[in-house]
């Protein structure tokens, strides 16, 4: 929408921080064979624009991201958009996996998750350590899956976060 000498940018759409709603006091307890590891939120930032001034070299930027990381996992998740879960990125530790589809329901040690994200790693080498991960609304990340390591979510209570508890980076340009 044009006002005057500038272009409104779309809403938010804050129903994307439902996919990792984690907060900072969040642990995230994942566990593979008698191993867990346990998960922290390092960060996690909204950055949107509101309007752009017409001639610019600017856009409207409308993403999610988060840090999560242990001493053993490091992961970095961006959803570029967030009208659209499939316009994001995953990278553990060296390891990048792209979105790979939308599952009404998923399978996992006798229970059943309903709205599962599944992301893959397209470089399915020897080298890769992470091929897959999934990702339940309200809840976030319940499975990592490895080349010889499947890290499984202990507590998967359903959780819920608001906008406000996410820094909000907000501009015009």
């Amino acid at each position: 929408m044009l006002i005057g000498c500038s272009k409104k940018c779309g809403e938010f759409n804050s129903d994307i921080i439902s996919w990792l709603p984690y907060k900072k006091t969040d642990l995230i307890i994942l566990a593979f064979n008698t191993n867990k590891d346990t998960l922290t939120l390092k960060s996690s930032v909204i950055n949107h624009t509101e309007k752009v001034r017409n001639n610019t070299k600017c856009a409207c930027e409308d993403s999610y991201s988060l840090v999560i990381s242990s001493d053993s996992l490091h992961i970095n998740v961006v959803f570029f958009n967030s009208k659209s879960i499939g316009d994001s990125h995953i990278r553990i530790n060296y390891d990048n996996l792209n979105f790979s589809e939308h599952l009404t329901s998923y399978q996992l040690n006798g229970k059943n998750y309903s709205n599962v994200l599944v992301y893959k790693n397209n470089e399915q080498n020897h080298t890769a350590r992470f091929i897959k991960l999934y990702i339940s609304k309200n809840i976030g990340i319940i499975e990592i899956v490895g080349q010889s390591e499947d890290w499984v979510i202990e507590n998967d209570a359903i959780k819920s976060i608001e906008v406000s508890e996410i820094e909000f980076n907000e501009t015009n340009c």
